[in-house]
């Protein structure tokens, strides 16, 4: 019997074996003065950065990584027992940014901070950060399905951004969902509907499970590190 059950353990799909393990993502801000990126910020975007702003990062990095590390991993995790899929990469390194002309971004992974400073004139809750990055981490995760995806050629006529974005923000919605923030999922709401058509797309037309069942489709092989 003991014999019995070791090779069924044996026979574990690798897909179900690494579908769980959450990357550990480090938020980086160079003390005392920032990235190298904004360090030339504004001899590159021709865009004032101000000192205070980077000196405030820089104080403040260990709270944003204390923001990713209370609610982006539940979010992770809740994808890839899902989806089914490992995530391509076991690290990332998250770079805060507070130049002005550029927003977050997947690749190279950027995330803005500069509406969550103490001068911002409506800054957005705590948790968005984590929201954010786990945003552009999706990014990462759904790059395989793009070429491939019904969903997008039945959406081809849309802008590219809302291609781009319609299994990323099917899969916040779901992990959002999945993780019980209905306060979090209420506020995206209110402030998405009417302005982010794939937002609307995954909410109020498909749902976002269309989307997720195209990713589950997937072969493991499809997750590679790009």
């Amino acid at each position: 019997m003991a014999m019995r059950l070791t090779l069924l353990l044996l026979f574990v799909p690798a897909q179900a074996a690494f579908a769980q393990e959450v990357p550990s993502i480090q938020v980086l801000y160079q003390s005392p003065d920032g990235s190298i990126f904004d360090r030339n910020c504004s001899e590159i975007t021709r865009t004032e950065i101000k000192r205070e702003w980077v000196q405030e990062t820089v104080r403040r990095r260990v709270e944003f990584q204390s923001w990713w590390d209370k609610d982006g991993p539940q979010y992770v995790r809740a994808v890839l027992k899902e989806v089914g899929l490992p995530f391509p990469y076991p690290a990332m390194q998250a770079t805060l940014t507070v130049c002005p002309a550029i927003g977050s971004m997947s690749d190279p992974l950027f995330i803005t901070v500069r509406e969550f400073l103490s001068d911002a004139s409506n800054p957005p809750p705590d948790w968005m950060f984590a929201v954010y990055l786990f945003h552009e981490l999706m990014h990462q995760y759904v790059r395989p399905v793009l070429a491939s995806s019904p969903l997008r050629r039945k959406y081809s006529s849309e802008p590219p951004v809302v291609q781009q974005h319609l299994h990323v923000l099917a899969l916040v919605r779901f992990a959002l969902l999945k993780s019980g923030k209905d306060v979090e999922l209420k506020y995206l709401d209110a402030q998405s509907r009417r302005v982010n058509r794939a937002w609307e797309i995954v909410s109020d037309i498909e749902g976002y499970e269309p989307f997720l069942k195209e990713l589950r489709a997937l072969p493991t092989s499809a997750i590679q590190p790009n």
